[in-house]
């Protein structure tokens, strides 16, 4: 049976006796676990708050105390946990996003250049017979102008259409003079075009030399064929 303490026990210990009466609570012995008497009752002393227990109903209360935040410092980490997860799941998902995106814009740009890169669709070729030029020269003949004119208009009436302005000559003279001579010459007619009001976007000036003959080139008339300018309406 555990030693009991009386109010006296409490004085010799120095606890004067309105300090106990006035501060009131539960007597415990040197290891400082509550004292009870000859019936298990805790002794006390002073006026003990309402509520105040000892023995084995405070050491059920501070076990279920303990529980109670095990429990919550239990959940609190869940929930923590559960936060870094939902935010490393919303950051790869983001990622994987911000990939996509980038993949998709590469596989664009890819596609855009491959199609730049790519020759451009004839659906009609137009030839512009009367359209000559100062032999050995991209200067246009005035007997051009009406023709050209005539393309003019043509073109401004239909706005969608895009034309290649295409120069050819026939294999008289060196491959890379009649090369650079049937680019000048598509240059030319491009240039008169853009001065009639036709937009600058609408055409390309290419020039193909003697690289596509018509004709044989073996006669003068068959030449004569071969030194043209064609306008080639390409899709959009």
């Amino acid at each position: 049976m555990k030693k009991t303490l009386t109010t006296s026990i409490a004085l010799a210990l120095g606890l004067a006796a309105g300090q106990a009466l006035a501060y009131g609570g539960i007597v415990k012995d040197n290891s400082g676990n509550d004292v009870t008497d000859p019936w298990g009752n805790c002794v006390v002393y002073g006026k003990p708050k309402m509520g105040m227990l000892c023995g084995e109903a405070a050491r059920a209360a501070a076990e279920k105390a303990a529980a109670e935040k095990a429990a919550a410092e239990k959940a609190a980490a869940e929930k923590a946990a559960a936060e870094r997860a939902a935010a490393e799941r919303a950051a790869a998902e983001r990622a994987a996003a911000e990939k996509a995106a980038a993949a998709a814009a590469a596989a664009a740009a890819a596609a855009a250049q491959m199609k730049g890169n790519e020759e451009p669709t004839v659906i009609e070729v137009i030839n512009l017979p009367s359209v000559t030029f100062v032999t050995g020269s991209a200067r246009l003949s005035p007997k051009s102008f009406s023709t050209l004119n005539k393309a003019a208009d043509d073109l401004l009436a239909n706005p969608k259409i895009r034309v290649i302005v295409a120069g050819h000559t026939d294999n008289v003279g060196d491959a890379g003079m009649n090369q650079r001579l049937s680019q000048k010459r598509a240059e030319a007619v491009r240039s008169y075009l853009i001065k009639r009001g036709v937009a600058a976007n609408r055409l390309t000036a290419k020039g193909f030399g003697e690289s596509q003959p018509v004709a044989p080139n073996d006669t003068a008339a068959g030449r004569a064929k071969n030194r043209r300018v064609e306008l080639q309406v390409i899709e959009n």
